[in-house]
């Protein structure tokens, strides 16, 4: 409200606070994410219900109404254009679906429950209260930086009339013709005893760096919704004992997005895996090419030499010198592609490093593997010619053109 109250380069300003919800009545319980939203905020970002209509002015959160998400709509009422009436029960409230937000709309975080907030709920927040963000449109000819800098004046009243939010901090970044400004809390104050020291761990995925993490008790910090980690050798055998626990205590508490280990693993290593498999088999093709470079090259040199093996021949040349003259060229052939290749390879490693785990990108037995193979079919592609010239006869050589 500060905001709104005191600015006057916003045109209009909408709140809005992410969570989550729990929705029962309708076979297993389901979380969802939910939002409070105040009922201006998809008229002002130029949305319409695909069916039913938007949140009126005056609706708040004692009306229990609410609008869906398409992706709910579809999944959960199978797209039922009826469902406008209908009653959902979520976190043991019966609320009254009025309409459907389209497909496309842009959130900062995504939902599939929308509830009302009037400007009455609104004042009647708690104002250290920090969970929401507010999306502001800019009135004609004012820019992002104006906006920035009256946000600020904004920031330092709030400070000097309540001195319990001086920690509170906001930033805007433009996004086309739309400021985006979240309040961001620091972390909550206070005195720790440091008791141990832990491993990295790659919370964001394996190709993310660890970032600098502190663990607190959960009976220090307790939140209202948890994820249990269960070790256990057989991890789809305890999904129904799971379950059934905790729905002995509370049947409407969802127990949801179960996944093993190497499940999340998995996940997280699904683009980089996909990307890896397409790197082996255009180099599987590279070698190929390669194989067959290098046979074209040699059969087409000894094709040239063919008077010259003739006369070696003759001359008393066996099978093996040949052998050794066609394939000594070949592979000062194959030498110098390998040589060229090792030195580009070592200048890209650094594209690749981001796309492993555990394994160094300059690997020195992977490049003399990779180099060994490369050789081995350059030796393969250049012994054909190879035995083709030393089996010719002496005299059809002497006499080719």
């Amino acid at each position: 409200m500060d905001f709104h109250e005191r600015t006057t380069s916003l045109d209009q300003l909408a709140v809005l606070q992410p969570g989550s919800g729990t929705i029962t009545g309708m076979g297993e319980p389901v979380q969802v994410p939910a939002m409070r939203v105040t009922t201006n905020l998809f008229s002002m970002l130029g949305y319409k219900p695909v069916i039913g209509r938007d949140f009126a002015p005056s609706e708040g959160f004692k009306d229990r109404v609410i609008l869906i998400s398409h992706s709910l709509w579809m999944s959960m009422f199978g797209g039922d254009r009826s469902v406008v009436g209908k009653r959902l029960t979520g976190d043991g409230i019966a609320y009254t679906i009025i309409g459907v937000v389209p497909a496309d709309v842009w959130l900062p975080v995504s939902a599939d429950l929308f509830a009302p907030w009037s400007e009455s709920d609104l004042r009647g927040m708690n104002r250290m209260d920090r969970q929401f963000a507010v999306l502001a449109k800019l009135k004609p000819g004012v820019t992002w930086k104006q906006a920035s800098a009256e946000l600020d004046s904004v920031e330092r009243h709030i400070a000097a009339t309540v001195p319990r939010m001086k920690d509170w901090s906001a930033y805007i970044v433009p996004l086309q013709s739309w400021v985006s400004d979240r309040a961001r809390p620091g972390i909550g104050k206070g005195v720790f005893e440091i008791v141990g020291i832990v491993g990295e761990v790659h919370n964001a995925g394996l190709d993310k760096q660890p970032e600098p993490t502190i663990y607190v008790s959960f009976r220090q910090e307790p939140e209202p919704q948890v994820r249990y980690v269960i070790r256990t050798p057989e991890p789809r055998g305890i999904v129904r004992a799971v379950k059934e626990a905790v729905y002995s205590v509370d049947r409407d508490q969802p127990v949801y997005n179960i996944r093993t280990m190497d499940e999340i693993v998995a996940g997280s290593r699904r683009s980089s895996r996909m990307t890896l498999w397409l790197l082996a088999v255009f180099a599987a093709v590279a070698l190929v090419l390669a194989a067959v470079g290098i046979y074209g090259v040699v059969s087409y040199t000894v094709a040239q030499r063919t008077n010259e093996i003739g006369i070696r021949m003759a001359l008393g040349a066996g099978f093996g010198h040949i052998i050794r003259l066609v394939l000594s060229s070949g592979m000062k052939l194959a030498g110098l592609g390998v040589a060229v290749g090792i030195f580009g390879a070592f200048a890209i490693s650094r594209l690749m490093s981001s796309l492993l785990f555990g394994v160094s990108a300059l690997d020195p037995f992977v490049f003399a593997a990779t180099a060994s193979v490369l050789v081995m079919v350059a030796l393969i592609a250049t012994l054909v010619p190879a035995r083709r010239a030393a089996r010719t006869n002496p005299v059809v050589s002497l006499r080719y053109e």
